[in-house]
């Protein structure tokens, strides 16, 4: 309620000031003025939409897949850990701009599989990490009472291991689902999409040339929004099943 409270205070301040001062539509539409651009455009911003967040949730689908096996055979497997996590971490240190040409080149006849591989190389590193790494954090003495009672690796790990990573995992999730924006919109800004199907980066990009400011704060509205949508959603799933399963998060753990 107090940020919907602040973020209404801000648009009003907003719409007050370019009254007030004049401030030019090109360079700073009123909130007005960016209403009225979402009215006017809303079908090809919403079947730009749906193109982007196609393409987002895709890549989303295939990071928590494959981010999540991939994290789990390095903490199995020294030999995956040592041939496959450098190689992740090559991906997630090297920009999404060099790598969108190779892939152009690759996908030439499928533009949505280019960008869907460019978007997933962004936001499956945090799946990774957040995976290995919380598979790492079980209690030593729990370990050690496994052993005792020689229970079987497998029953260990289904048992101990992924509960004390799930907070971790979930973690990682959301960080991924609000990377998988990024990658998709700057995948479009990069790759573009063939000419066949158009996503907000491409009206981010024709407001900016034709100098529509209005139409430009339009779509930064609607990813802005979509951005947000992701994370609180995944923040609520990530609530609703530790509380349901009643596993504490890695904070809490913590101060204990």
């Amino acid at each position: 309620m107090r940020s919907l409270l602040v973020v209404l205070t801000f648009l009003v301040l907003w719409q007050v000031a370019c009254s007030v001062f004049s401030i030019p539509a090109w360079f700073l539409p009123a909130p007005s003025a960016v209403l009225q651009a979402l009215a006017q455009d809303f079908g090809l911003l919403a079947s730009s939409f749906l193109f982007t967040a196609k393409v987002t949730l895709g890549a989303f689908f295939l990071a928590v897949l494959f981010g999540f096996f991939i994290g789990l055979f390095s903490y199995l497997s020294r030999f995956v850990k040592d041939g496959v996590l450098p190689f992740t971490i090559l991906l997630q240190t090297t920009p999404v701009v060099s790598i969108a040409p190779l892939l152009i080149v690759w996908f030439r006849n499928n533009a949505f599989a280019a960008l869907l591989v460019c978007a997933w190389l962004v936001c499956v590193y945090p799946m990774i990490s957040s995976t290995y790494a919380g598979l790492g954090k079980a209690d030593n003495n729990l370990k050690r009472l496994f052993r005792l009672y020689r229970i079987s690796p497998w029953q260990s790990l289904w048992h101990l291991e992924l509960p004390s990573a799930l907070p971790f995992i979930l973690n990682g999730m959301r960080i991924s689902g609000g990377l998988a924006l990024v990658g998709a919109v700057g995948a479009e800004f990069v790759a573009g999409t063939g000419g066949r199907e158009l996503g907000l980066a491409y009206r981010l990009l024709m407001a900016a040339y034709n100098q529509e400011t209005p139409r430009l704060f339009a779509a930064l509205c609607v990813v802005s929004v979509f951005g947000i949508m992701i994370h609180q959603l995944l923040a609520v799933l990530e609530s609703y099943v530790l509380r349901r399963l009643r596993v504490p998060t890695h904070e809490s753990a913590s101060a204990t």
